[in-house]
């Protein structure tokens, strides 16, 4: 980037704007800010009937909000409209927020775009279990209970496993998580109890409560480098884990993260760690658990 910002440089800037004012003081600052505004063909901020009129290019609507103004541009027969304004045609329209797999699937040959795509319960039970790409998240309780599944493979798409979403799949047996996956939301797994074997993402930073309580088969965990925390009871029950490996990086592990872990007999802790208070996070039984610490 140059030193001194040209025309195209402060439009890419400017698209980190927030606020319509913050365009308007942009074009006061020197003459070859002037037009700014008007060179963009999508907004970069949420627009209203007044405020649209300042971009007079766009071809691409973004909403990132249910209660932002669509234009008449609605995704479901009861959206919010605005009253007295007239339907504004767009090339098309990118929809930010959350919304159903069926949703989707209904407004496929429109010129919607669905930016975060939950593939929930109801789409599982409608469209079956093979999670389709182009899924941001596969929705809170989606698989719960879903107790003739034994194997499943998440598309690249997907970057968060919502709450319970695997919870009481007891004869789960294999899973294939994508690099993509950045957060294991709570119970995520708890009592997959045939699950014997899982590769956490590399990209994972988050791995909250409960995630894999009562995985009794699980031998073996390795926790990525960008994961920083072990939320309580991540691991508790799971009878076979017997290898631990984490990286530096881990500064905090939650209580009874690793209790009933009976076959845990030698585990290596990060020098960093946060208030540590062994006798919280593991529960020792016949065997004496070794702890070591990685210092770098």
């Amino acid at each position: 980037m140059p030193k001194r910002l040209d025309g195209f440089h402060i439009m890419i800037v400017s698209k980190y704007f927030d606020q319509i004012h913050d365009f308007f003081t942009l074009e006061t600052v020197c003459r070859k800010f002037m037009g700014n505004i008007t060179k963009f063909h999508f907004n970069p901020i949420p627009l209203t009937p007044k405020t649209l009129k300042y971009f007079p290019r766009i071809e691409t609507l973004n909403i990132w909000s249910k209660d932002e103004e669509a234009f008449m541009n609605k995704v479901w027969d009861d959206s919010l409209v605005t009253p007295n304004i007239s339907k504004v045609n767009f090339f098309r329209v990118v929809i930010w927020y959350e919304v159903d797999y069926k949703t989707s699937v209904i407004k496929k040959s429109s010129n919607f775009v669905f930016k975060n795509i939950v593939y929930g319960e109801g789409d599982r039970l409608k469209y079956g279990d093979v999670v389709p790409l182009g899924i941001a998240t596969v929705g809170e309780d989606a698989f719960y209970g879903h107790v003739t599944l034994d194997n499943i493979k998440i598309p690249e798409s997907v970057s968060e496993l919502g709450e319970c979403c695997f919870s009481n799949c007891s004869n789960l047996r294999e899973i294939e998580l994508p690099n993509s996956v950045i957060v294991l939301c709570g119970f995520c797994f708890q009592n997959c109890y045939k699950l014997k074997d899982i590769r956490l993402p590399l990209n994972i930073t988050s791995i909250e409560e409960s995630c894999f309580e009562h995985c009794a088969l699980l031998e073996e965990i390795r926790i990525p480098s960008g994961v920083s925390k072990l939320k309580k009871k991540c691991f508790y029950g799971c009878s076979k884990l017997n290898l631990i490996e984490m990286s530096n990086c881990v500064t905090y592990i939650g209580n009874e993260c690793f209790k009933m872990c009976r076959n845990l007999s030698l585990i290596t802790l990060p020098a960093n760690l946060k208030d540590l208070q062994l006798n919280t996070i593991f529960e020792v039984y016949n065997k004496f658990i070794v702890y070591s610490f990685i210092y770098r």
